[in-house]
């Protein structure tokens, strides 16, 4: 039994994609493995039923865990808050409270410059992950609260230096840094843990399981 065993979490753009060569590419994907190895129920999100379905299958075999898939997109023009609130319901009524959220979700338009950027390609950034990270924090907000739980958000040298083709992306990596993150610690640093990570998808795979000890032994 690992030290998560009984605990819950939320990982939103957990789907297994896998890459040209066979093997898993997914950021999303590494973390909930990380938590399945140690035992946690999970509760992962994402824009693709099909990659959600997989890695339920996939981790439910192999670690003996439950995974409940949710589908749900952080996007402009839909009820976002009513999205995130569905995910939380679901993980509250299947799993009976939420230890951990982690706010892994990242949609960008890479490699275009800004010059040539559209409104939509900036959204997607924007909501994707500075929005999503907005509405699970306050959604998720008072379950952690009660569990004494944490919250994971993930940054990027793009965020603090950018980087040429990514300015959707390192705009959304600035402000989620700056203020949603230090905002909510401000509000709520006595009574709940806020930790900010930056992963390559080797860190993932060797590493991720020693950074949620540290963060997440509640």
């Amino acid at each position: 039994m690992g030290f998560l065993t009984g605990k819950t979490a939320i990982i939103t753009g957990a789907g297994r994609a896998v890459l040209s060569d066979g093997s898993c590419g997914s950021i999303g994907y590494g973390i909930a493995t990380a938590f399945a190895k140690e035992g946690a129920n999970l509760v992962i999100t994402g824009r693709n039923v099909k990659k959600l379905e997989e890695a339920k299958n996939e981790l439910e075999a192999k670690y003996g865990i439950r995974v409940l898939p949710v589908q749900a997109d952080v996007c402009a023009g839909t009820d976002n808050e009513a999205t995130v609130q569905n995910v939380v319901k679901q993980a509250v009524d299947t799993f009976g409270g939420i230890q951990v959220l982690v706010n892994n979700a990242q949609a960008s338009a890479s490699g275009v410059p800004l010059a040539e950027h559209t409104t939509e390609q900036f959204d997607l950034a924007l909501y994707s992950g500075l929005y999503a990270a907005f509405y699970y924090m306050k959604a998720c907000y008072p379950y952690l609260a009660k569990s004494k739980g944490s919250v994971i958000n993930f940054a990027s040298g793009a965020g603090l230096f950018g980087n040429f083709g990514q300015c959707a992306y390192a705009a959304a990596k600035d402000e989620e840094n700056k203020t949603v993150i230090r905002t909510f610690v401000t509000s709520y640093i006595q009574t709940l843990p806020i930790n900010l990570c930056k992963v390559t998808f080797k860190y993932v795979e060797l590493n991720f399981r020693v950074f949620i000890a540290k963060g997440t032994g509640n």
